[in-house]
C-alpha cells in the first residue's frame, strides 16, 4: 500500500511472505522508467480492453487469435516482474530470493504499487489497475 511519509511516498508491498518497502524513485529515474514502461504496458491494456470483443468460433479463429496476442500475453507477467526489479532498486539485492519464494500474484501487486508510485494520478493508476485485474484473468483463464 502507497503511504507518504516524511522522506517521500513510500509502497510496502509482500513478496515470498515478506515485507518489502519500495521508495518512490527521484523524477529523472521514473521518468526513464516510465518511458521504458509506456509501450510494452499500452500494448498490454490495449489487448486487455478488447478481449471482450473478441470472437472465437472454431479452432480457426482460437488459433488466430493466439498467433497475434499469444506473445504478448503470455510474457505479460515477466515484463511486469521485470519492470519491478527496475523500478524498485530496494529489491534488486533480493531479487533471486524474491524470484525463489514470491508468486505471480504477490509479484502484480507489487508492480501496481510501483505503478501509483510512478504515476501518481488516481485516474490513470485506476485504469491501470483494471487493465491489470483483466489480465490476471485472461491469464488465469489461459493456464487452466
Amino acid at each position: 500500500m502507497a503511504e507518504k511519509t516524511k522522506n517521500g511516498p513510500v509502497a510496502r508491498v509482500t513478496l515470498g511472505g515478506k515485507e518489502f518497502t519500495i521508495k518512490a524513485a527521484p523524477m529523472r529515474v521514473a521518468k526513464k522508467w516510465r518511458q521504458k514502461f509506456n509501450e510494452p504496458l499500452q500494448a498490454i491494456i490495449g489487448l486487455l480492453r478488447n478481449a471482450n470483443q473478441i470472437e472465437i468460433n472454431n479452432v480457426a479463429d482460437a488459433a488466430g487469435v493466439l498467433q497475434q496476442v499469444g506473445g504478448l500475453l503470455l510474457g505479460s507477467v515477466d515484463l511486469l516482474t521485470d519492470s519491478l526489479f527496475e523500478y524498485a532498486q530496494e529489491l534488486r539485492a533480493e531479487q533471486d530470493w524474491i524470484l525463489d519464494h514470491a508468486t505471480d500474484d504477490e509479484a502484480l501487486a507489487a508492480v501496481w504499487e510501483v505503478v501509483k508510485l510512478a504515476y501518481p494520478f488516481g485516474s490513470l493508476t485506476n485504469q491501470l489497475q483494471s487493465g491489470l485485474a483483466n489480465g490476471q484473468r485472461m491469464i488465469g483463464t489461459l493456464k487452466s
